[in-house]
């Protein structure tokens, strides 16, 4: 029974995926827009050194 479980929430998590890509598809938001990932502790270190520069 817990194996079935883990299967339909494994597929439920894929169907509510592909659905989200068809919506941004539909509304033509770009995809890296949905799936923009934090930076880590070394890219904030080079954007703060760039602001400190004045780069940006």
């Amino acid at each position: 029974m817990e194996s079935i479980t883990k299967r339909d929430i494994h597929v439920s998590d894929e169907v509510i995926e592909i659905m989200k890509r068809w919506n941004d598809e539909y509304l033509e938001v770009p995809a890296s827009k949905g799936k923009a990932e934090e930076p880590s502790e070394e890219e904030l270190a080079q954007i703060e050194k760039f602001k400190k520069n004045g780069w940006i």
